[in-house]
């Protein structure tokens, strides 16, 4: 099965790099690091890093696309998005997300040339992440609005709950945070949704 193989090879080395990314910018500013040092740690050559970045800047990107997935992935049915209560995994994934935000916070203030595009690119994926959850739940007919739209509103609604919470000192537990974002998700779904008559 040499494509399977390839596969895991290949996924390995997005991972070393991954990991060697992360663990660079613990020592170093994000300026000052370069994909020669990032492929060294990894120990993989620079043809590599390319065939899966293009470059560390995409690396900051896939890492904030994993922390959104993560916040995301117990929405998969409708009775998850409709559900009372969030999804179990919810709290505890936007706890990660927000105590891992002043290692990106510091970052943030480092990408020099690469902050507006970064800003643009992590806001896109944070919204792609919560499309593709969509549209594993619903089909886009049943909404009024076109489900890209739908995605960028509740993204930008859940961005400014996390932003409020940090400044906030967390004032709120996770629980009653994962609450709260899971309540203005199921509103502005709910807001959405076409009658019954216009979807007949």
């Amino acid at each position: 099965m040499p494509y399977q193989r390839g596969q895991r090879q290949s996924r390995r080395s997005v991972d070393f790099i991954v990991s060697s990314f992360s663990k660079l910018m613990k020592s170093r500013d994000y300026c000052q690091l370069t994909v020669a040092n990032i492929s060294e740690h990894a120990q993989v050559g620079r043809s590599t890093f390319y065939r899966h970045f293009n470059s560390k800047l995409d690396i900051l990107v896939h890492l904030h696309r994993g922390y959104f997935g993560g916040v995301y992935q117990g929405y998969r049915q409708p009775a998850d998005w409709f559900s009372e209560l969030p999804p179990a995994g919810l709290a505890r994934c936007l706890q990660r997300f927000v105590s891992g935000s002043r290692l990106r916070s510091s970052v943030w203030h480092q990408l020099g040339a690469d902050r507006d595009q970064a800003q643009r690119r992590i806001e896109e994926a944070m919204a792609e992440v919560l499309k593709d959850q969509l549209y594993q739940s619903f089909v886009a007919s049943q909404f009024a609005l076109p489900m890209e739209e739908l995605a960028w509103s509740m993204n930008a609604v859940v961005r400014a709950q996390l932003a409020r919470w940090k400044q906030a000192d967390h004032s709120l537990s996770a629980d009653e945070m994962a609450k709260r974002c899971h309540l203005l998700l199921k509103a502005l779904l709910q807001g959405a949704m076409r009658s019954q008559s216009q979807t007949n």
